[in-house]
């Protein structure tokens, strides 16, 4: 995989859809989604359906991330949280606040990169555009880059190991844009109250923790090369498949039901309740 930044006519001419546009674009979710299930990938950016209306948890979610990239930023206008957004973006507030007063900073921007930006790269071996908006990209007080990211909702070990496989993903992208090298991720989990993932993470000696008072914990980990070579291992095989235009489903008895909004119509195919799709 060697990436290098990408132009912006290289940008312009760019799709989800490997049947337009010059080059495929590809995002950390719509890589995702691929990994997890081409079918899924195939209802989300291929077909021509309207997107569902975003749930309370998602609005929650932006919400919240707003309140982080106003606080990285240094612009309180940029805030749009809520009432209700209160206990977790005060959990958020805290960690932070235990985070740089241990690293000897004065405030939480002072070491801030870039915070909700999005970055763009080019495959020129696979003709692809990658693209990835990242929540902070922070300088660790040994010079390094620490790739930040925050997530709502409650926190397992599962969930850790999907979000360090974006954070590759991002990864890979600051490098081709020639940025420094990335040391460590940072995982923002204000609403974790999992006493046995707490307890785990205060544990590793490998981990680096900060709590809120109530809930929440801070996780940093160096970034290692088992990671970053699974990462190029997956790509490797997901972005041929993309491009091949085959989109078949990847059932999970528990994560389609629970996850997947498409769940019904492959669970009809697969049962012969109605014929498989011609999918272009």
């Amino acid at each position: 995989m060697q990436l290098r930044a990408a132009t912006n006519e290289e940008i312009e001419n760019s799709s989800y859809n490997p049947s337009e546009g010059q080059y495929l674009r590809v995002s950390k979710s719509s890589f995702m989604t691929y990994k997890t299930c081409p079918r899924q990938f195939y209802w989300r950016y291929i077909a021509d359906i309207p997107k569902p209306p975003a749930n309370e948890a998602m609005l929650r979610g932006t919400r919240v991330h707003s309140w982080l990239e106003g606080t990285y930023m240094n612009d309180e206008s940029i805030d749009t949280t809520e009432d209700e957004d209160a206990e977790c973006v005060a959990a958020l507030g805290q960690m932070e606040n235990a985070r740089i007063e241990e690293w000897g900073q004065d405030e939480i921007f002072d070491a801030v990169v870039s915070a909700e930006h999005k970055y763009y790269a080019f495959d020129e071996e696979n003709q692809v555009v990658l693209v990835g908006v990242i929540d902070g990209v922070l300088r660790h007080p040994d010079g390094s880059l620490i790739i930040a990211e925050l997530k709502t909702g409650e926190m397992g070990d599962s969930k850790l190991g999907r979000t360090r496989r974006e954070l590759c993903y991002y990864n890979a992208i600051l490098q081709a844009n020639g940025m420094d090298e990335v040391k460590h991720f940072m995982y923002l989990t204000p609403d974790c109250t999992n006493e046995k993932f707490l307890t785990s993470m205060i544990n590793n000696r490998n981990k680096k923790v900060w709590l809120g008072e109530s809930m929440g914990v801070t996780v940093i980990e160096k970034v290692n090369a088992r990671s970053l070579n699974a990462f190029a291992k997956a790509y490797n095989s997901v972005i041929p498949s993309m491009k091949s235009r085959e989109w078949p489903i990847s059932w999970n008895d528990y994560y389609c039901p629970t996850w997947c909004e498409f769940f019904a119509a492959c669970e009809n195919e697969m049962m012969g309740v109605t014929a498989p799709l011609e999918l272009v």
